[in-house]
């Protein structure tokens, strides 16, 4: 459905790009409604039950600040903020990467990134990122895991819609469908594989099993975008990633 929408927005003779922010922003706020409705619904039944949840004292604004890691969290966002702007908006100078502010953010952001494991060890009451996690070799290798799988696929799949419209001639509507499909697929193979492991109470080789998967995936991905193949061979590839 949405494929057929966005067609709508964006084809020639269409409602106009414009319209595309408005419908978000109509759809958005009902959205939002619903979501509040219920969190006051099933809060107002928690107080009535006298729940726990309830009984805690109230935070001030510092103890609130400490319990989420008000620091932490602000140098890490501050961070990557430094690197991503100046990556994004190299290109736009005359200098490119060569242009001071450029290169004073880049090096101030990964200073900050490399100072964050001993201020999260030695600073904070309660850390956002436990120094025990940071050393965890389980945990950390999750997390590159993780941090792989994603630039990867953030890699491939974020410039997927232009290049099926450009490269292969799609319509805007299987342009679209291309784009999400890899999407409902995680979403439904999500759900059918969490049932699977709820009720084996097996987890490892199912993980395990996926993650082959996704790896063909990324080698099938390699062909189709050096060769010529057909419309339905790149579904079928998105479908597999």
């Amino acid at each position: 459905m949405s494929a057929f929408i966005v067609s709508d927005i964006v084809s020639p003779g269409g409602i106009g790009w414009a319209w595309g922010i408005g419908i978000i922003a109509i759809i958005f706020p009902f959205g939002i409604c619903a979501i509040t409705f219920l969190l006051f619904k099933y809060q107002r039944r928690a107080k009535k039950l006298e729940s726990a949840l309830f009984q805690r004292p109230r935070m001030t604004i510092s103890e609130a600040a400490s319990a989420i890691d008000l620091g932490g969290l602000m140098i890490i966002i501050f961070a990557f903020a430094f690197i991503l702007i100046p990556l994004s908006l190299a290109a736009l100078q005359p200098q490119g990467f060569k242009t001071p502010w450029v290169i004073a953010l880049i090096v101030l952001g990964g200073v900050m990134l490399l100072a964050l494991p001993a201020y999260e060890k030695f600073i904070p009451a309660q850390p956002f990122v436990p120094w025990s996690w940071l050393t965890h070799r389980s945990i950390g290798l999750a997390f590159l895991l993780y941090f792989s799988d994603y630039m990867a696929a953030a890699a491939s799949h974020n410039f997927i819609y232009n290049w099926a419209l450009i490269a292969h001639n799609f319509t805007i509507v299987q342009a679209v469908n291309l784009s999400y499909i890899s999407s409902v697929m995680v979403f439904c193979t999500g759900m059918l594989f969490g049932l699977v492991m709820w009720k084996t109470k097996q987890y490892k080789w199912w993980i395990m099993g996926g993650a082959v998967i996704r790896i063909i995936g990324y080698g099938v991905m390699f062909r189709v975008r050096t060769a010529n193949p057909s419309k339905a061979e790149l579904f079928i590839v998105q479908l597999i990633q």
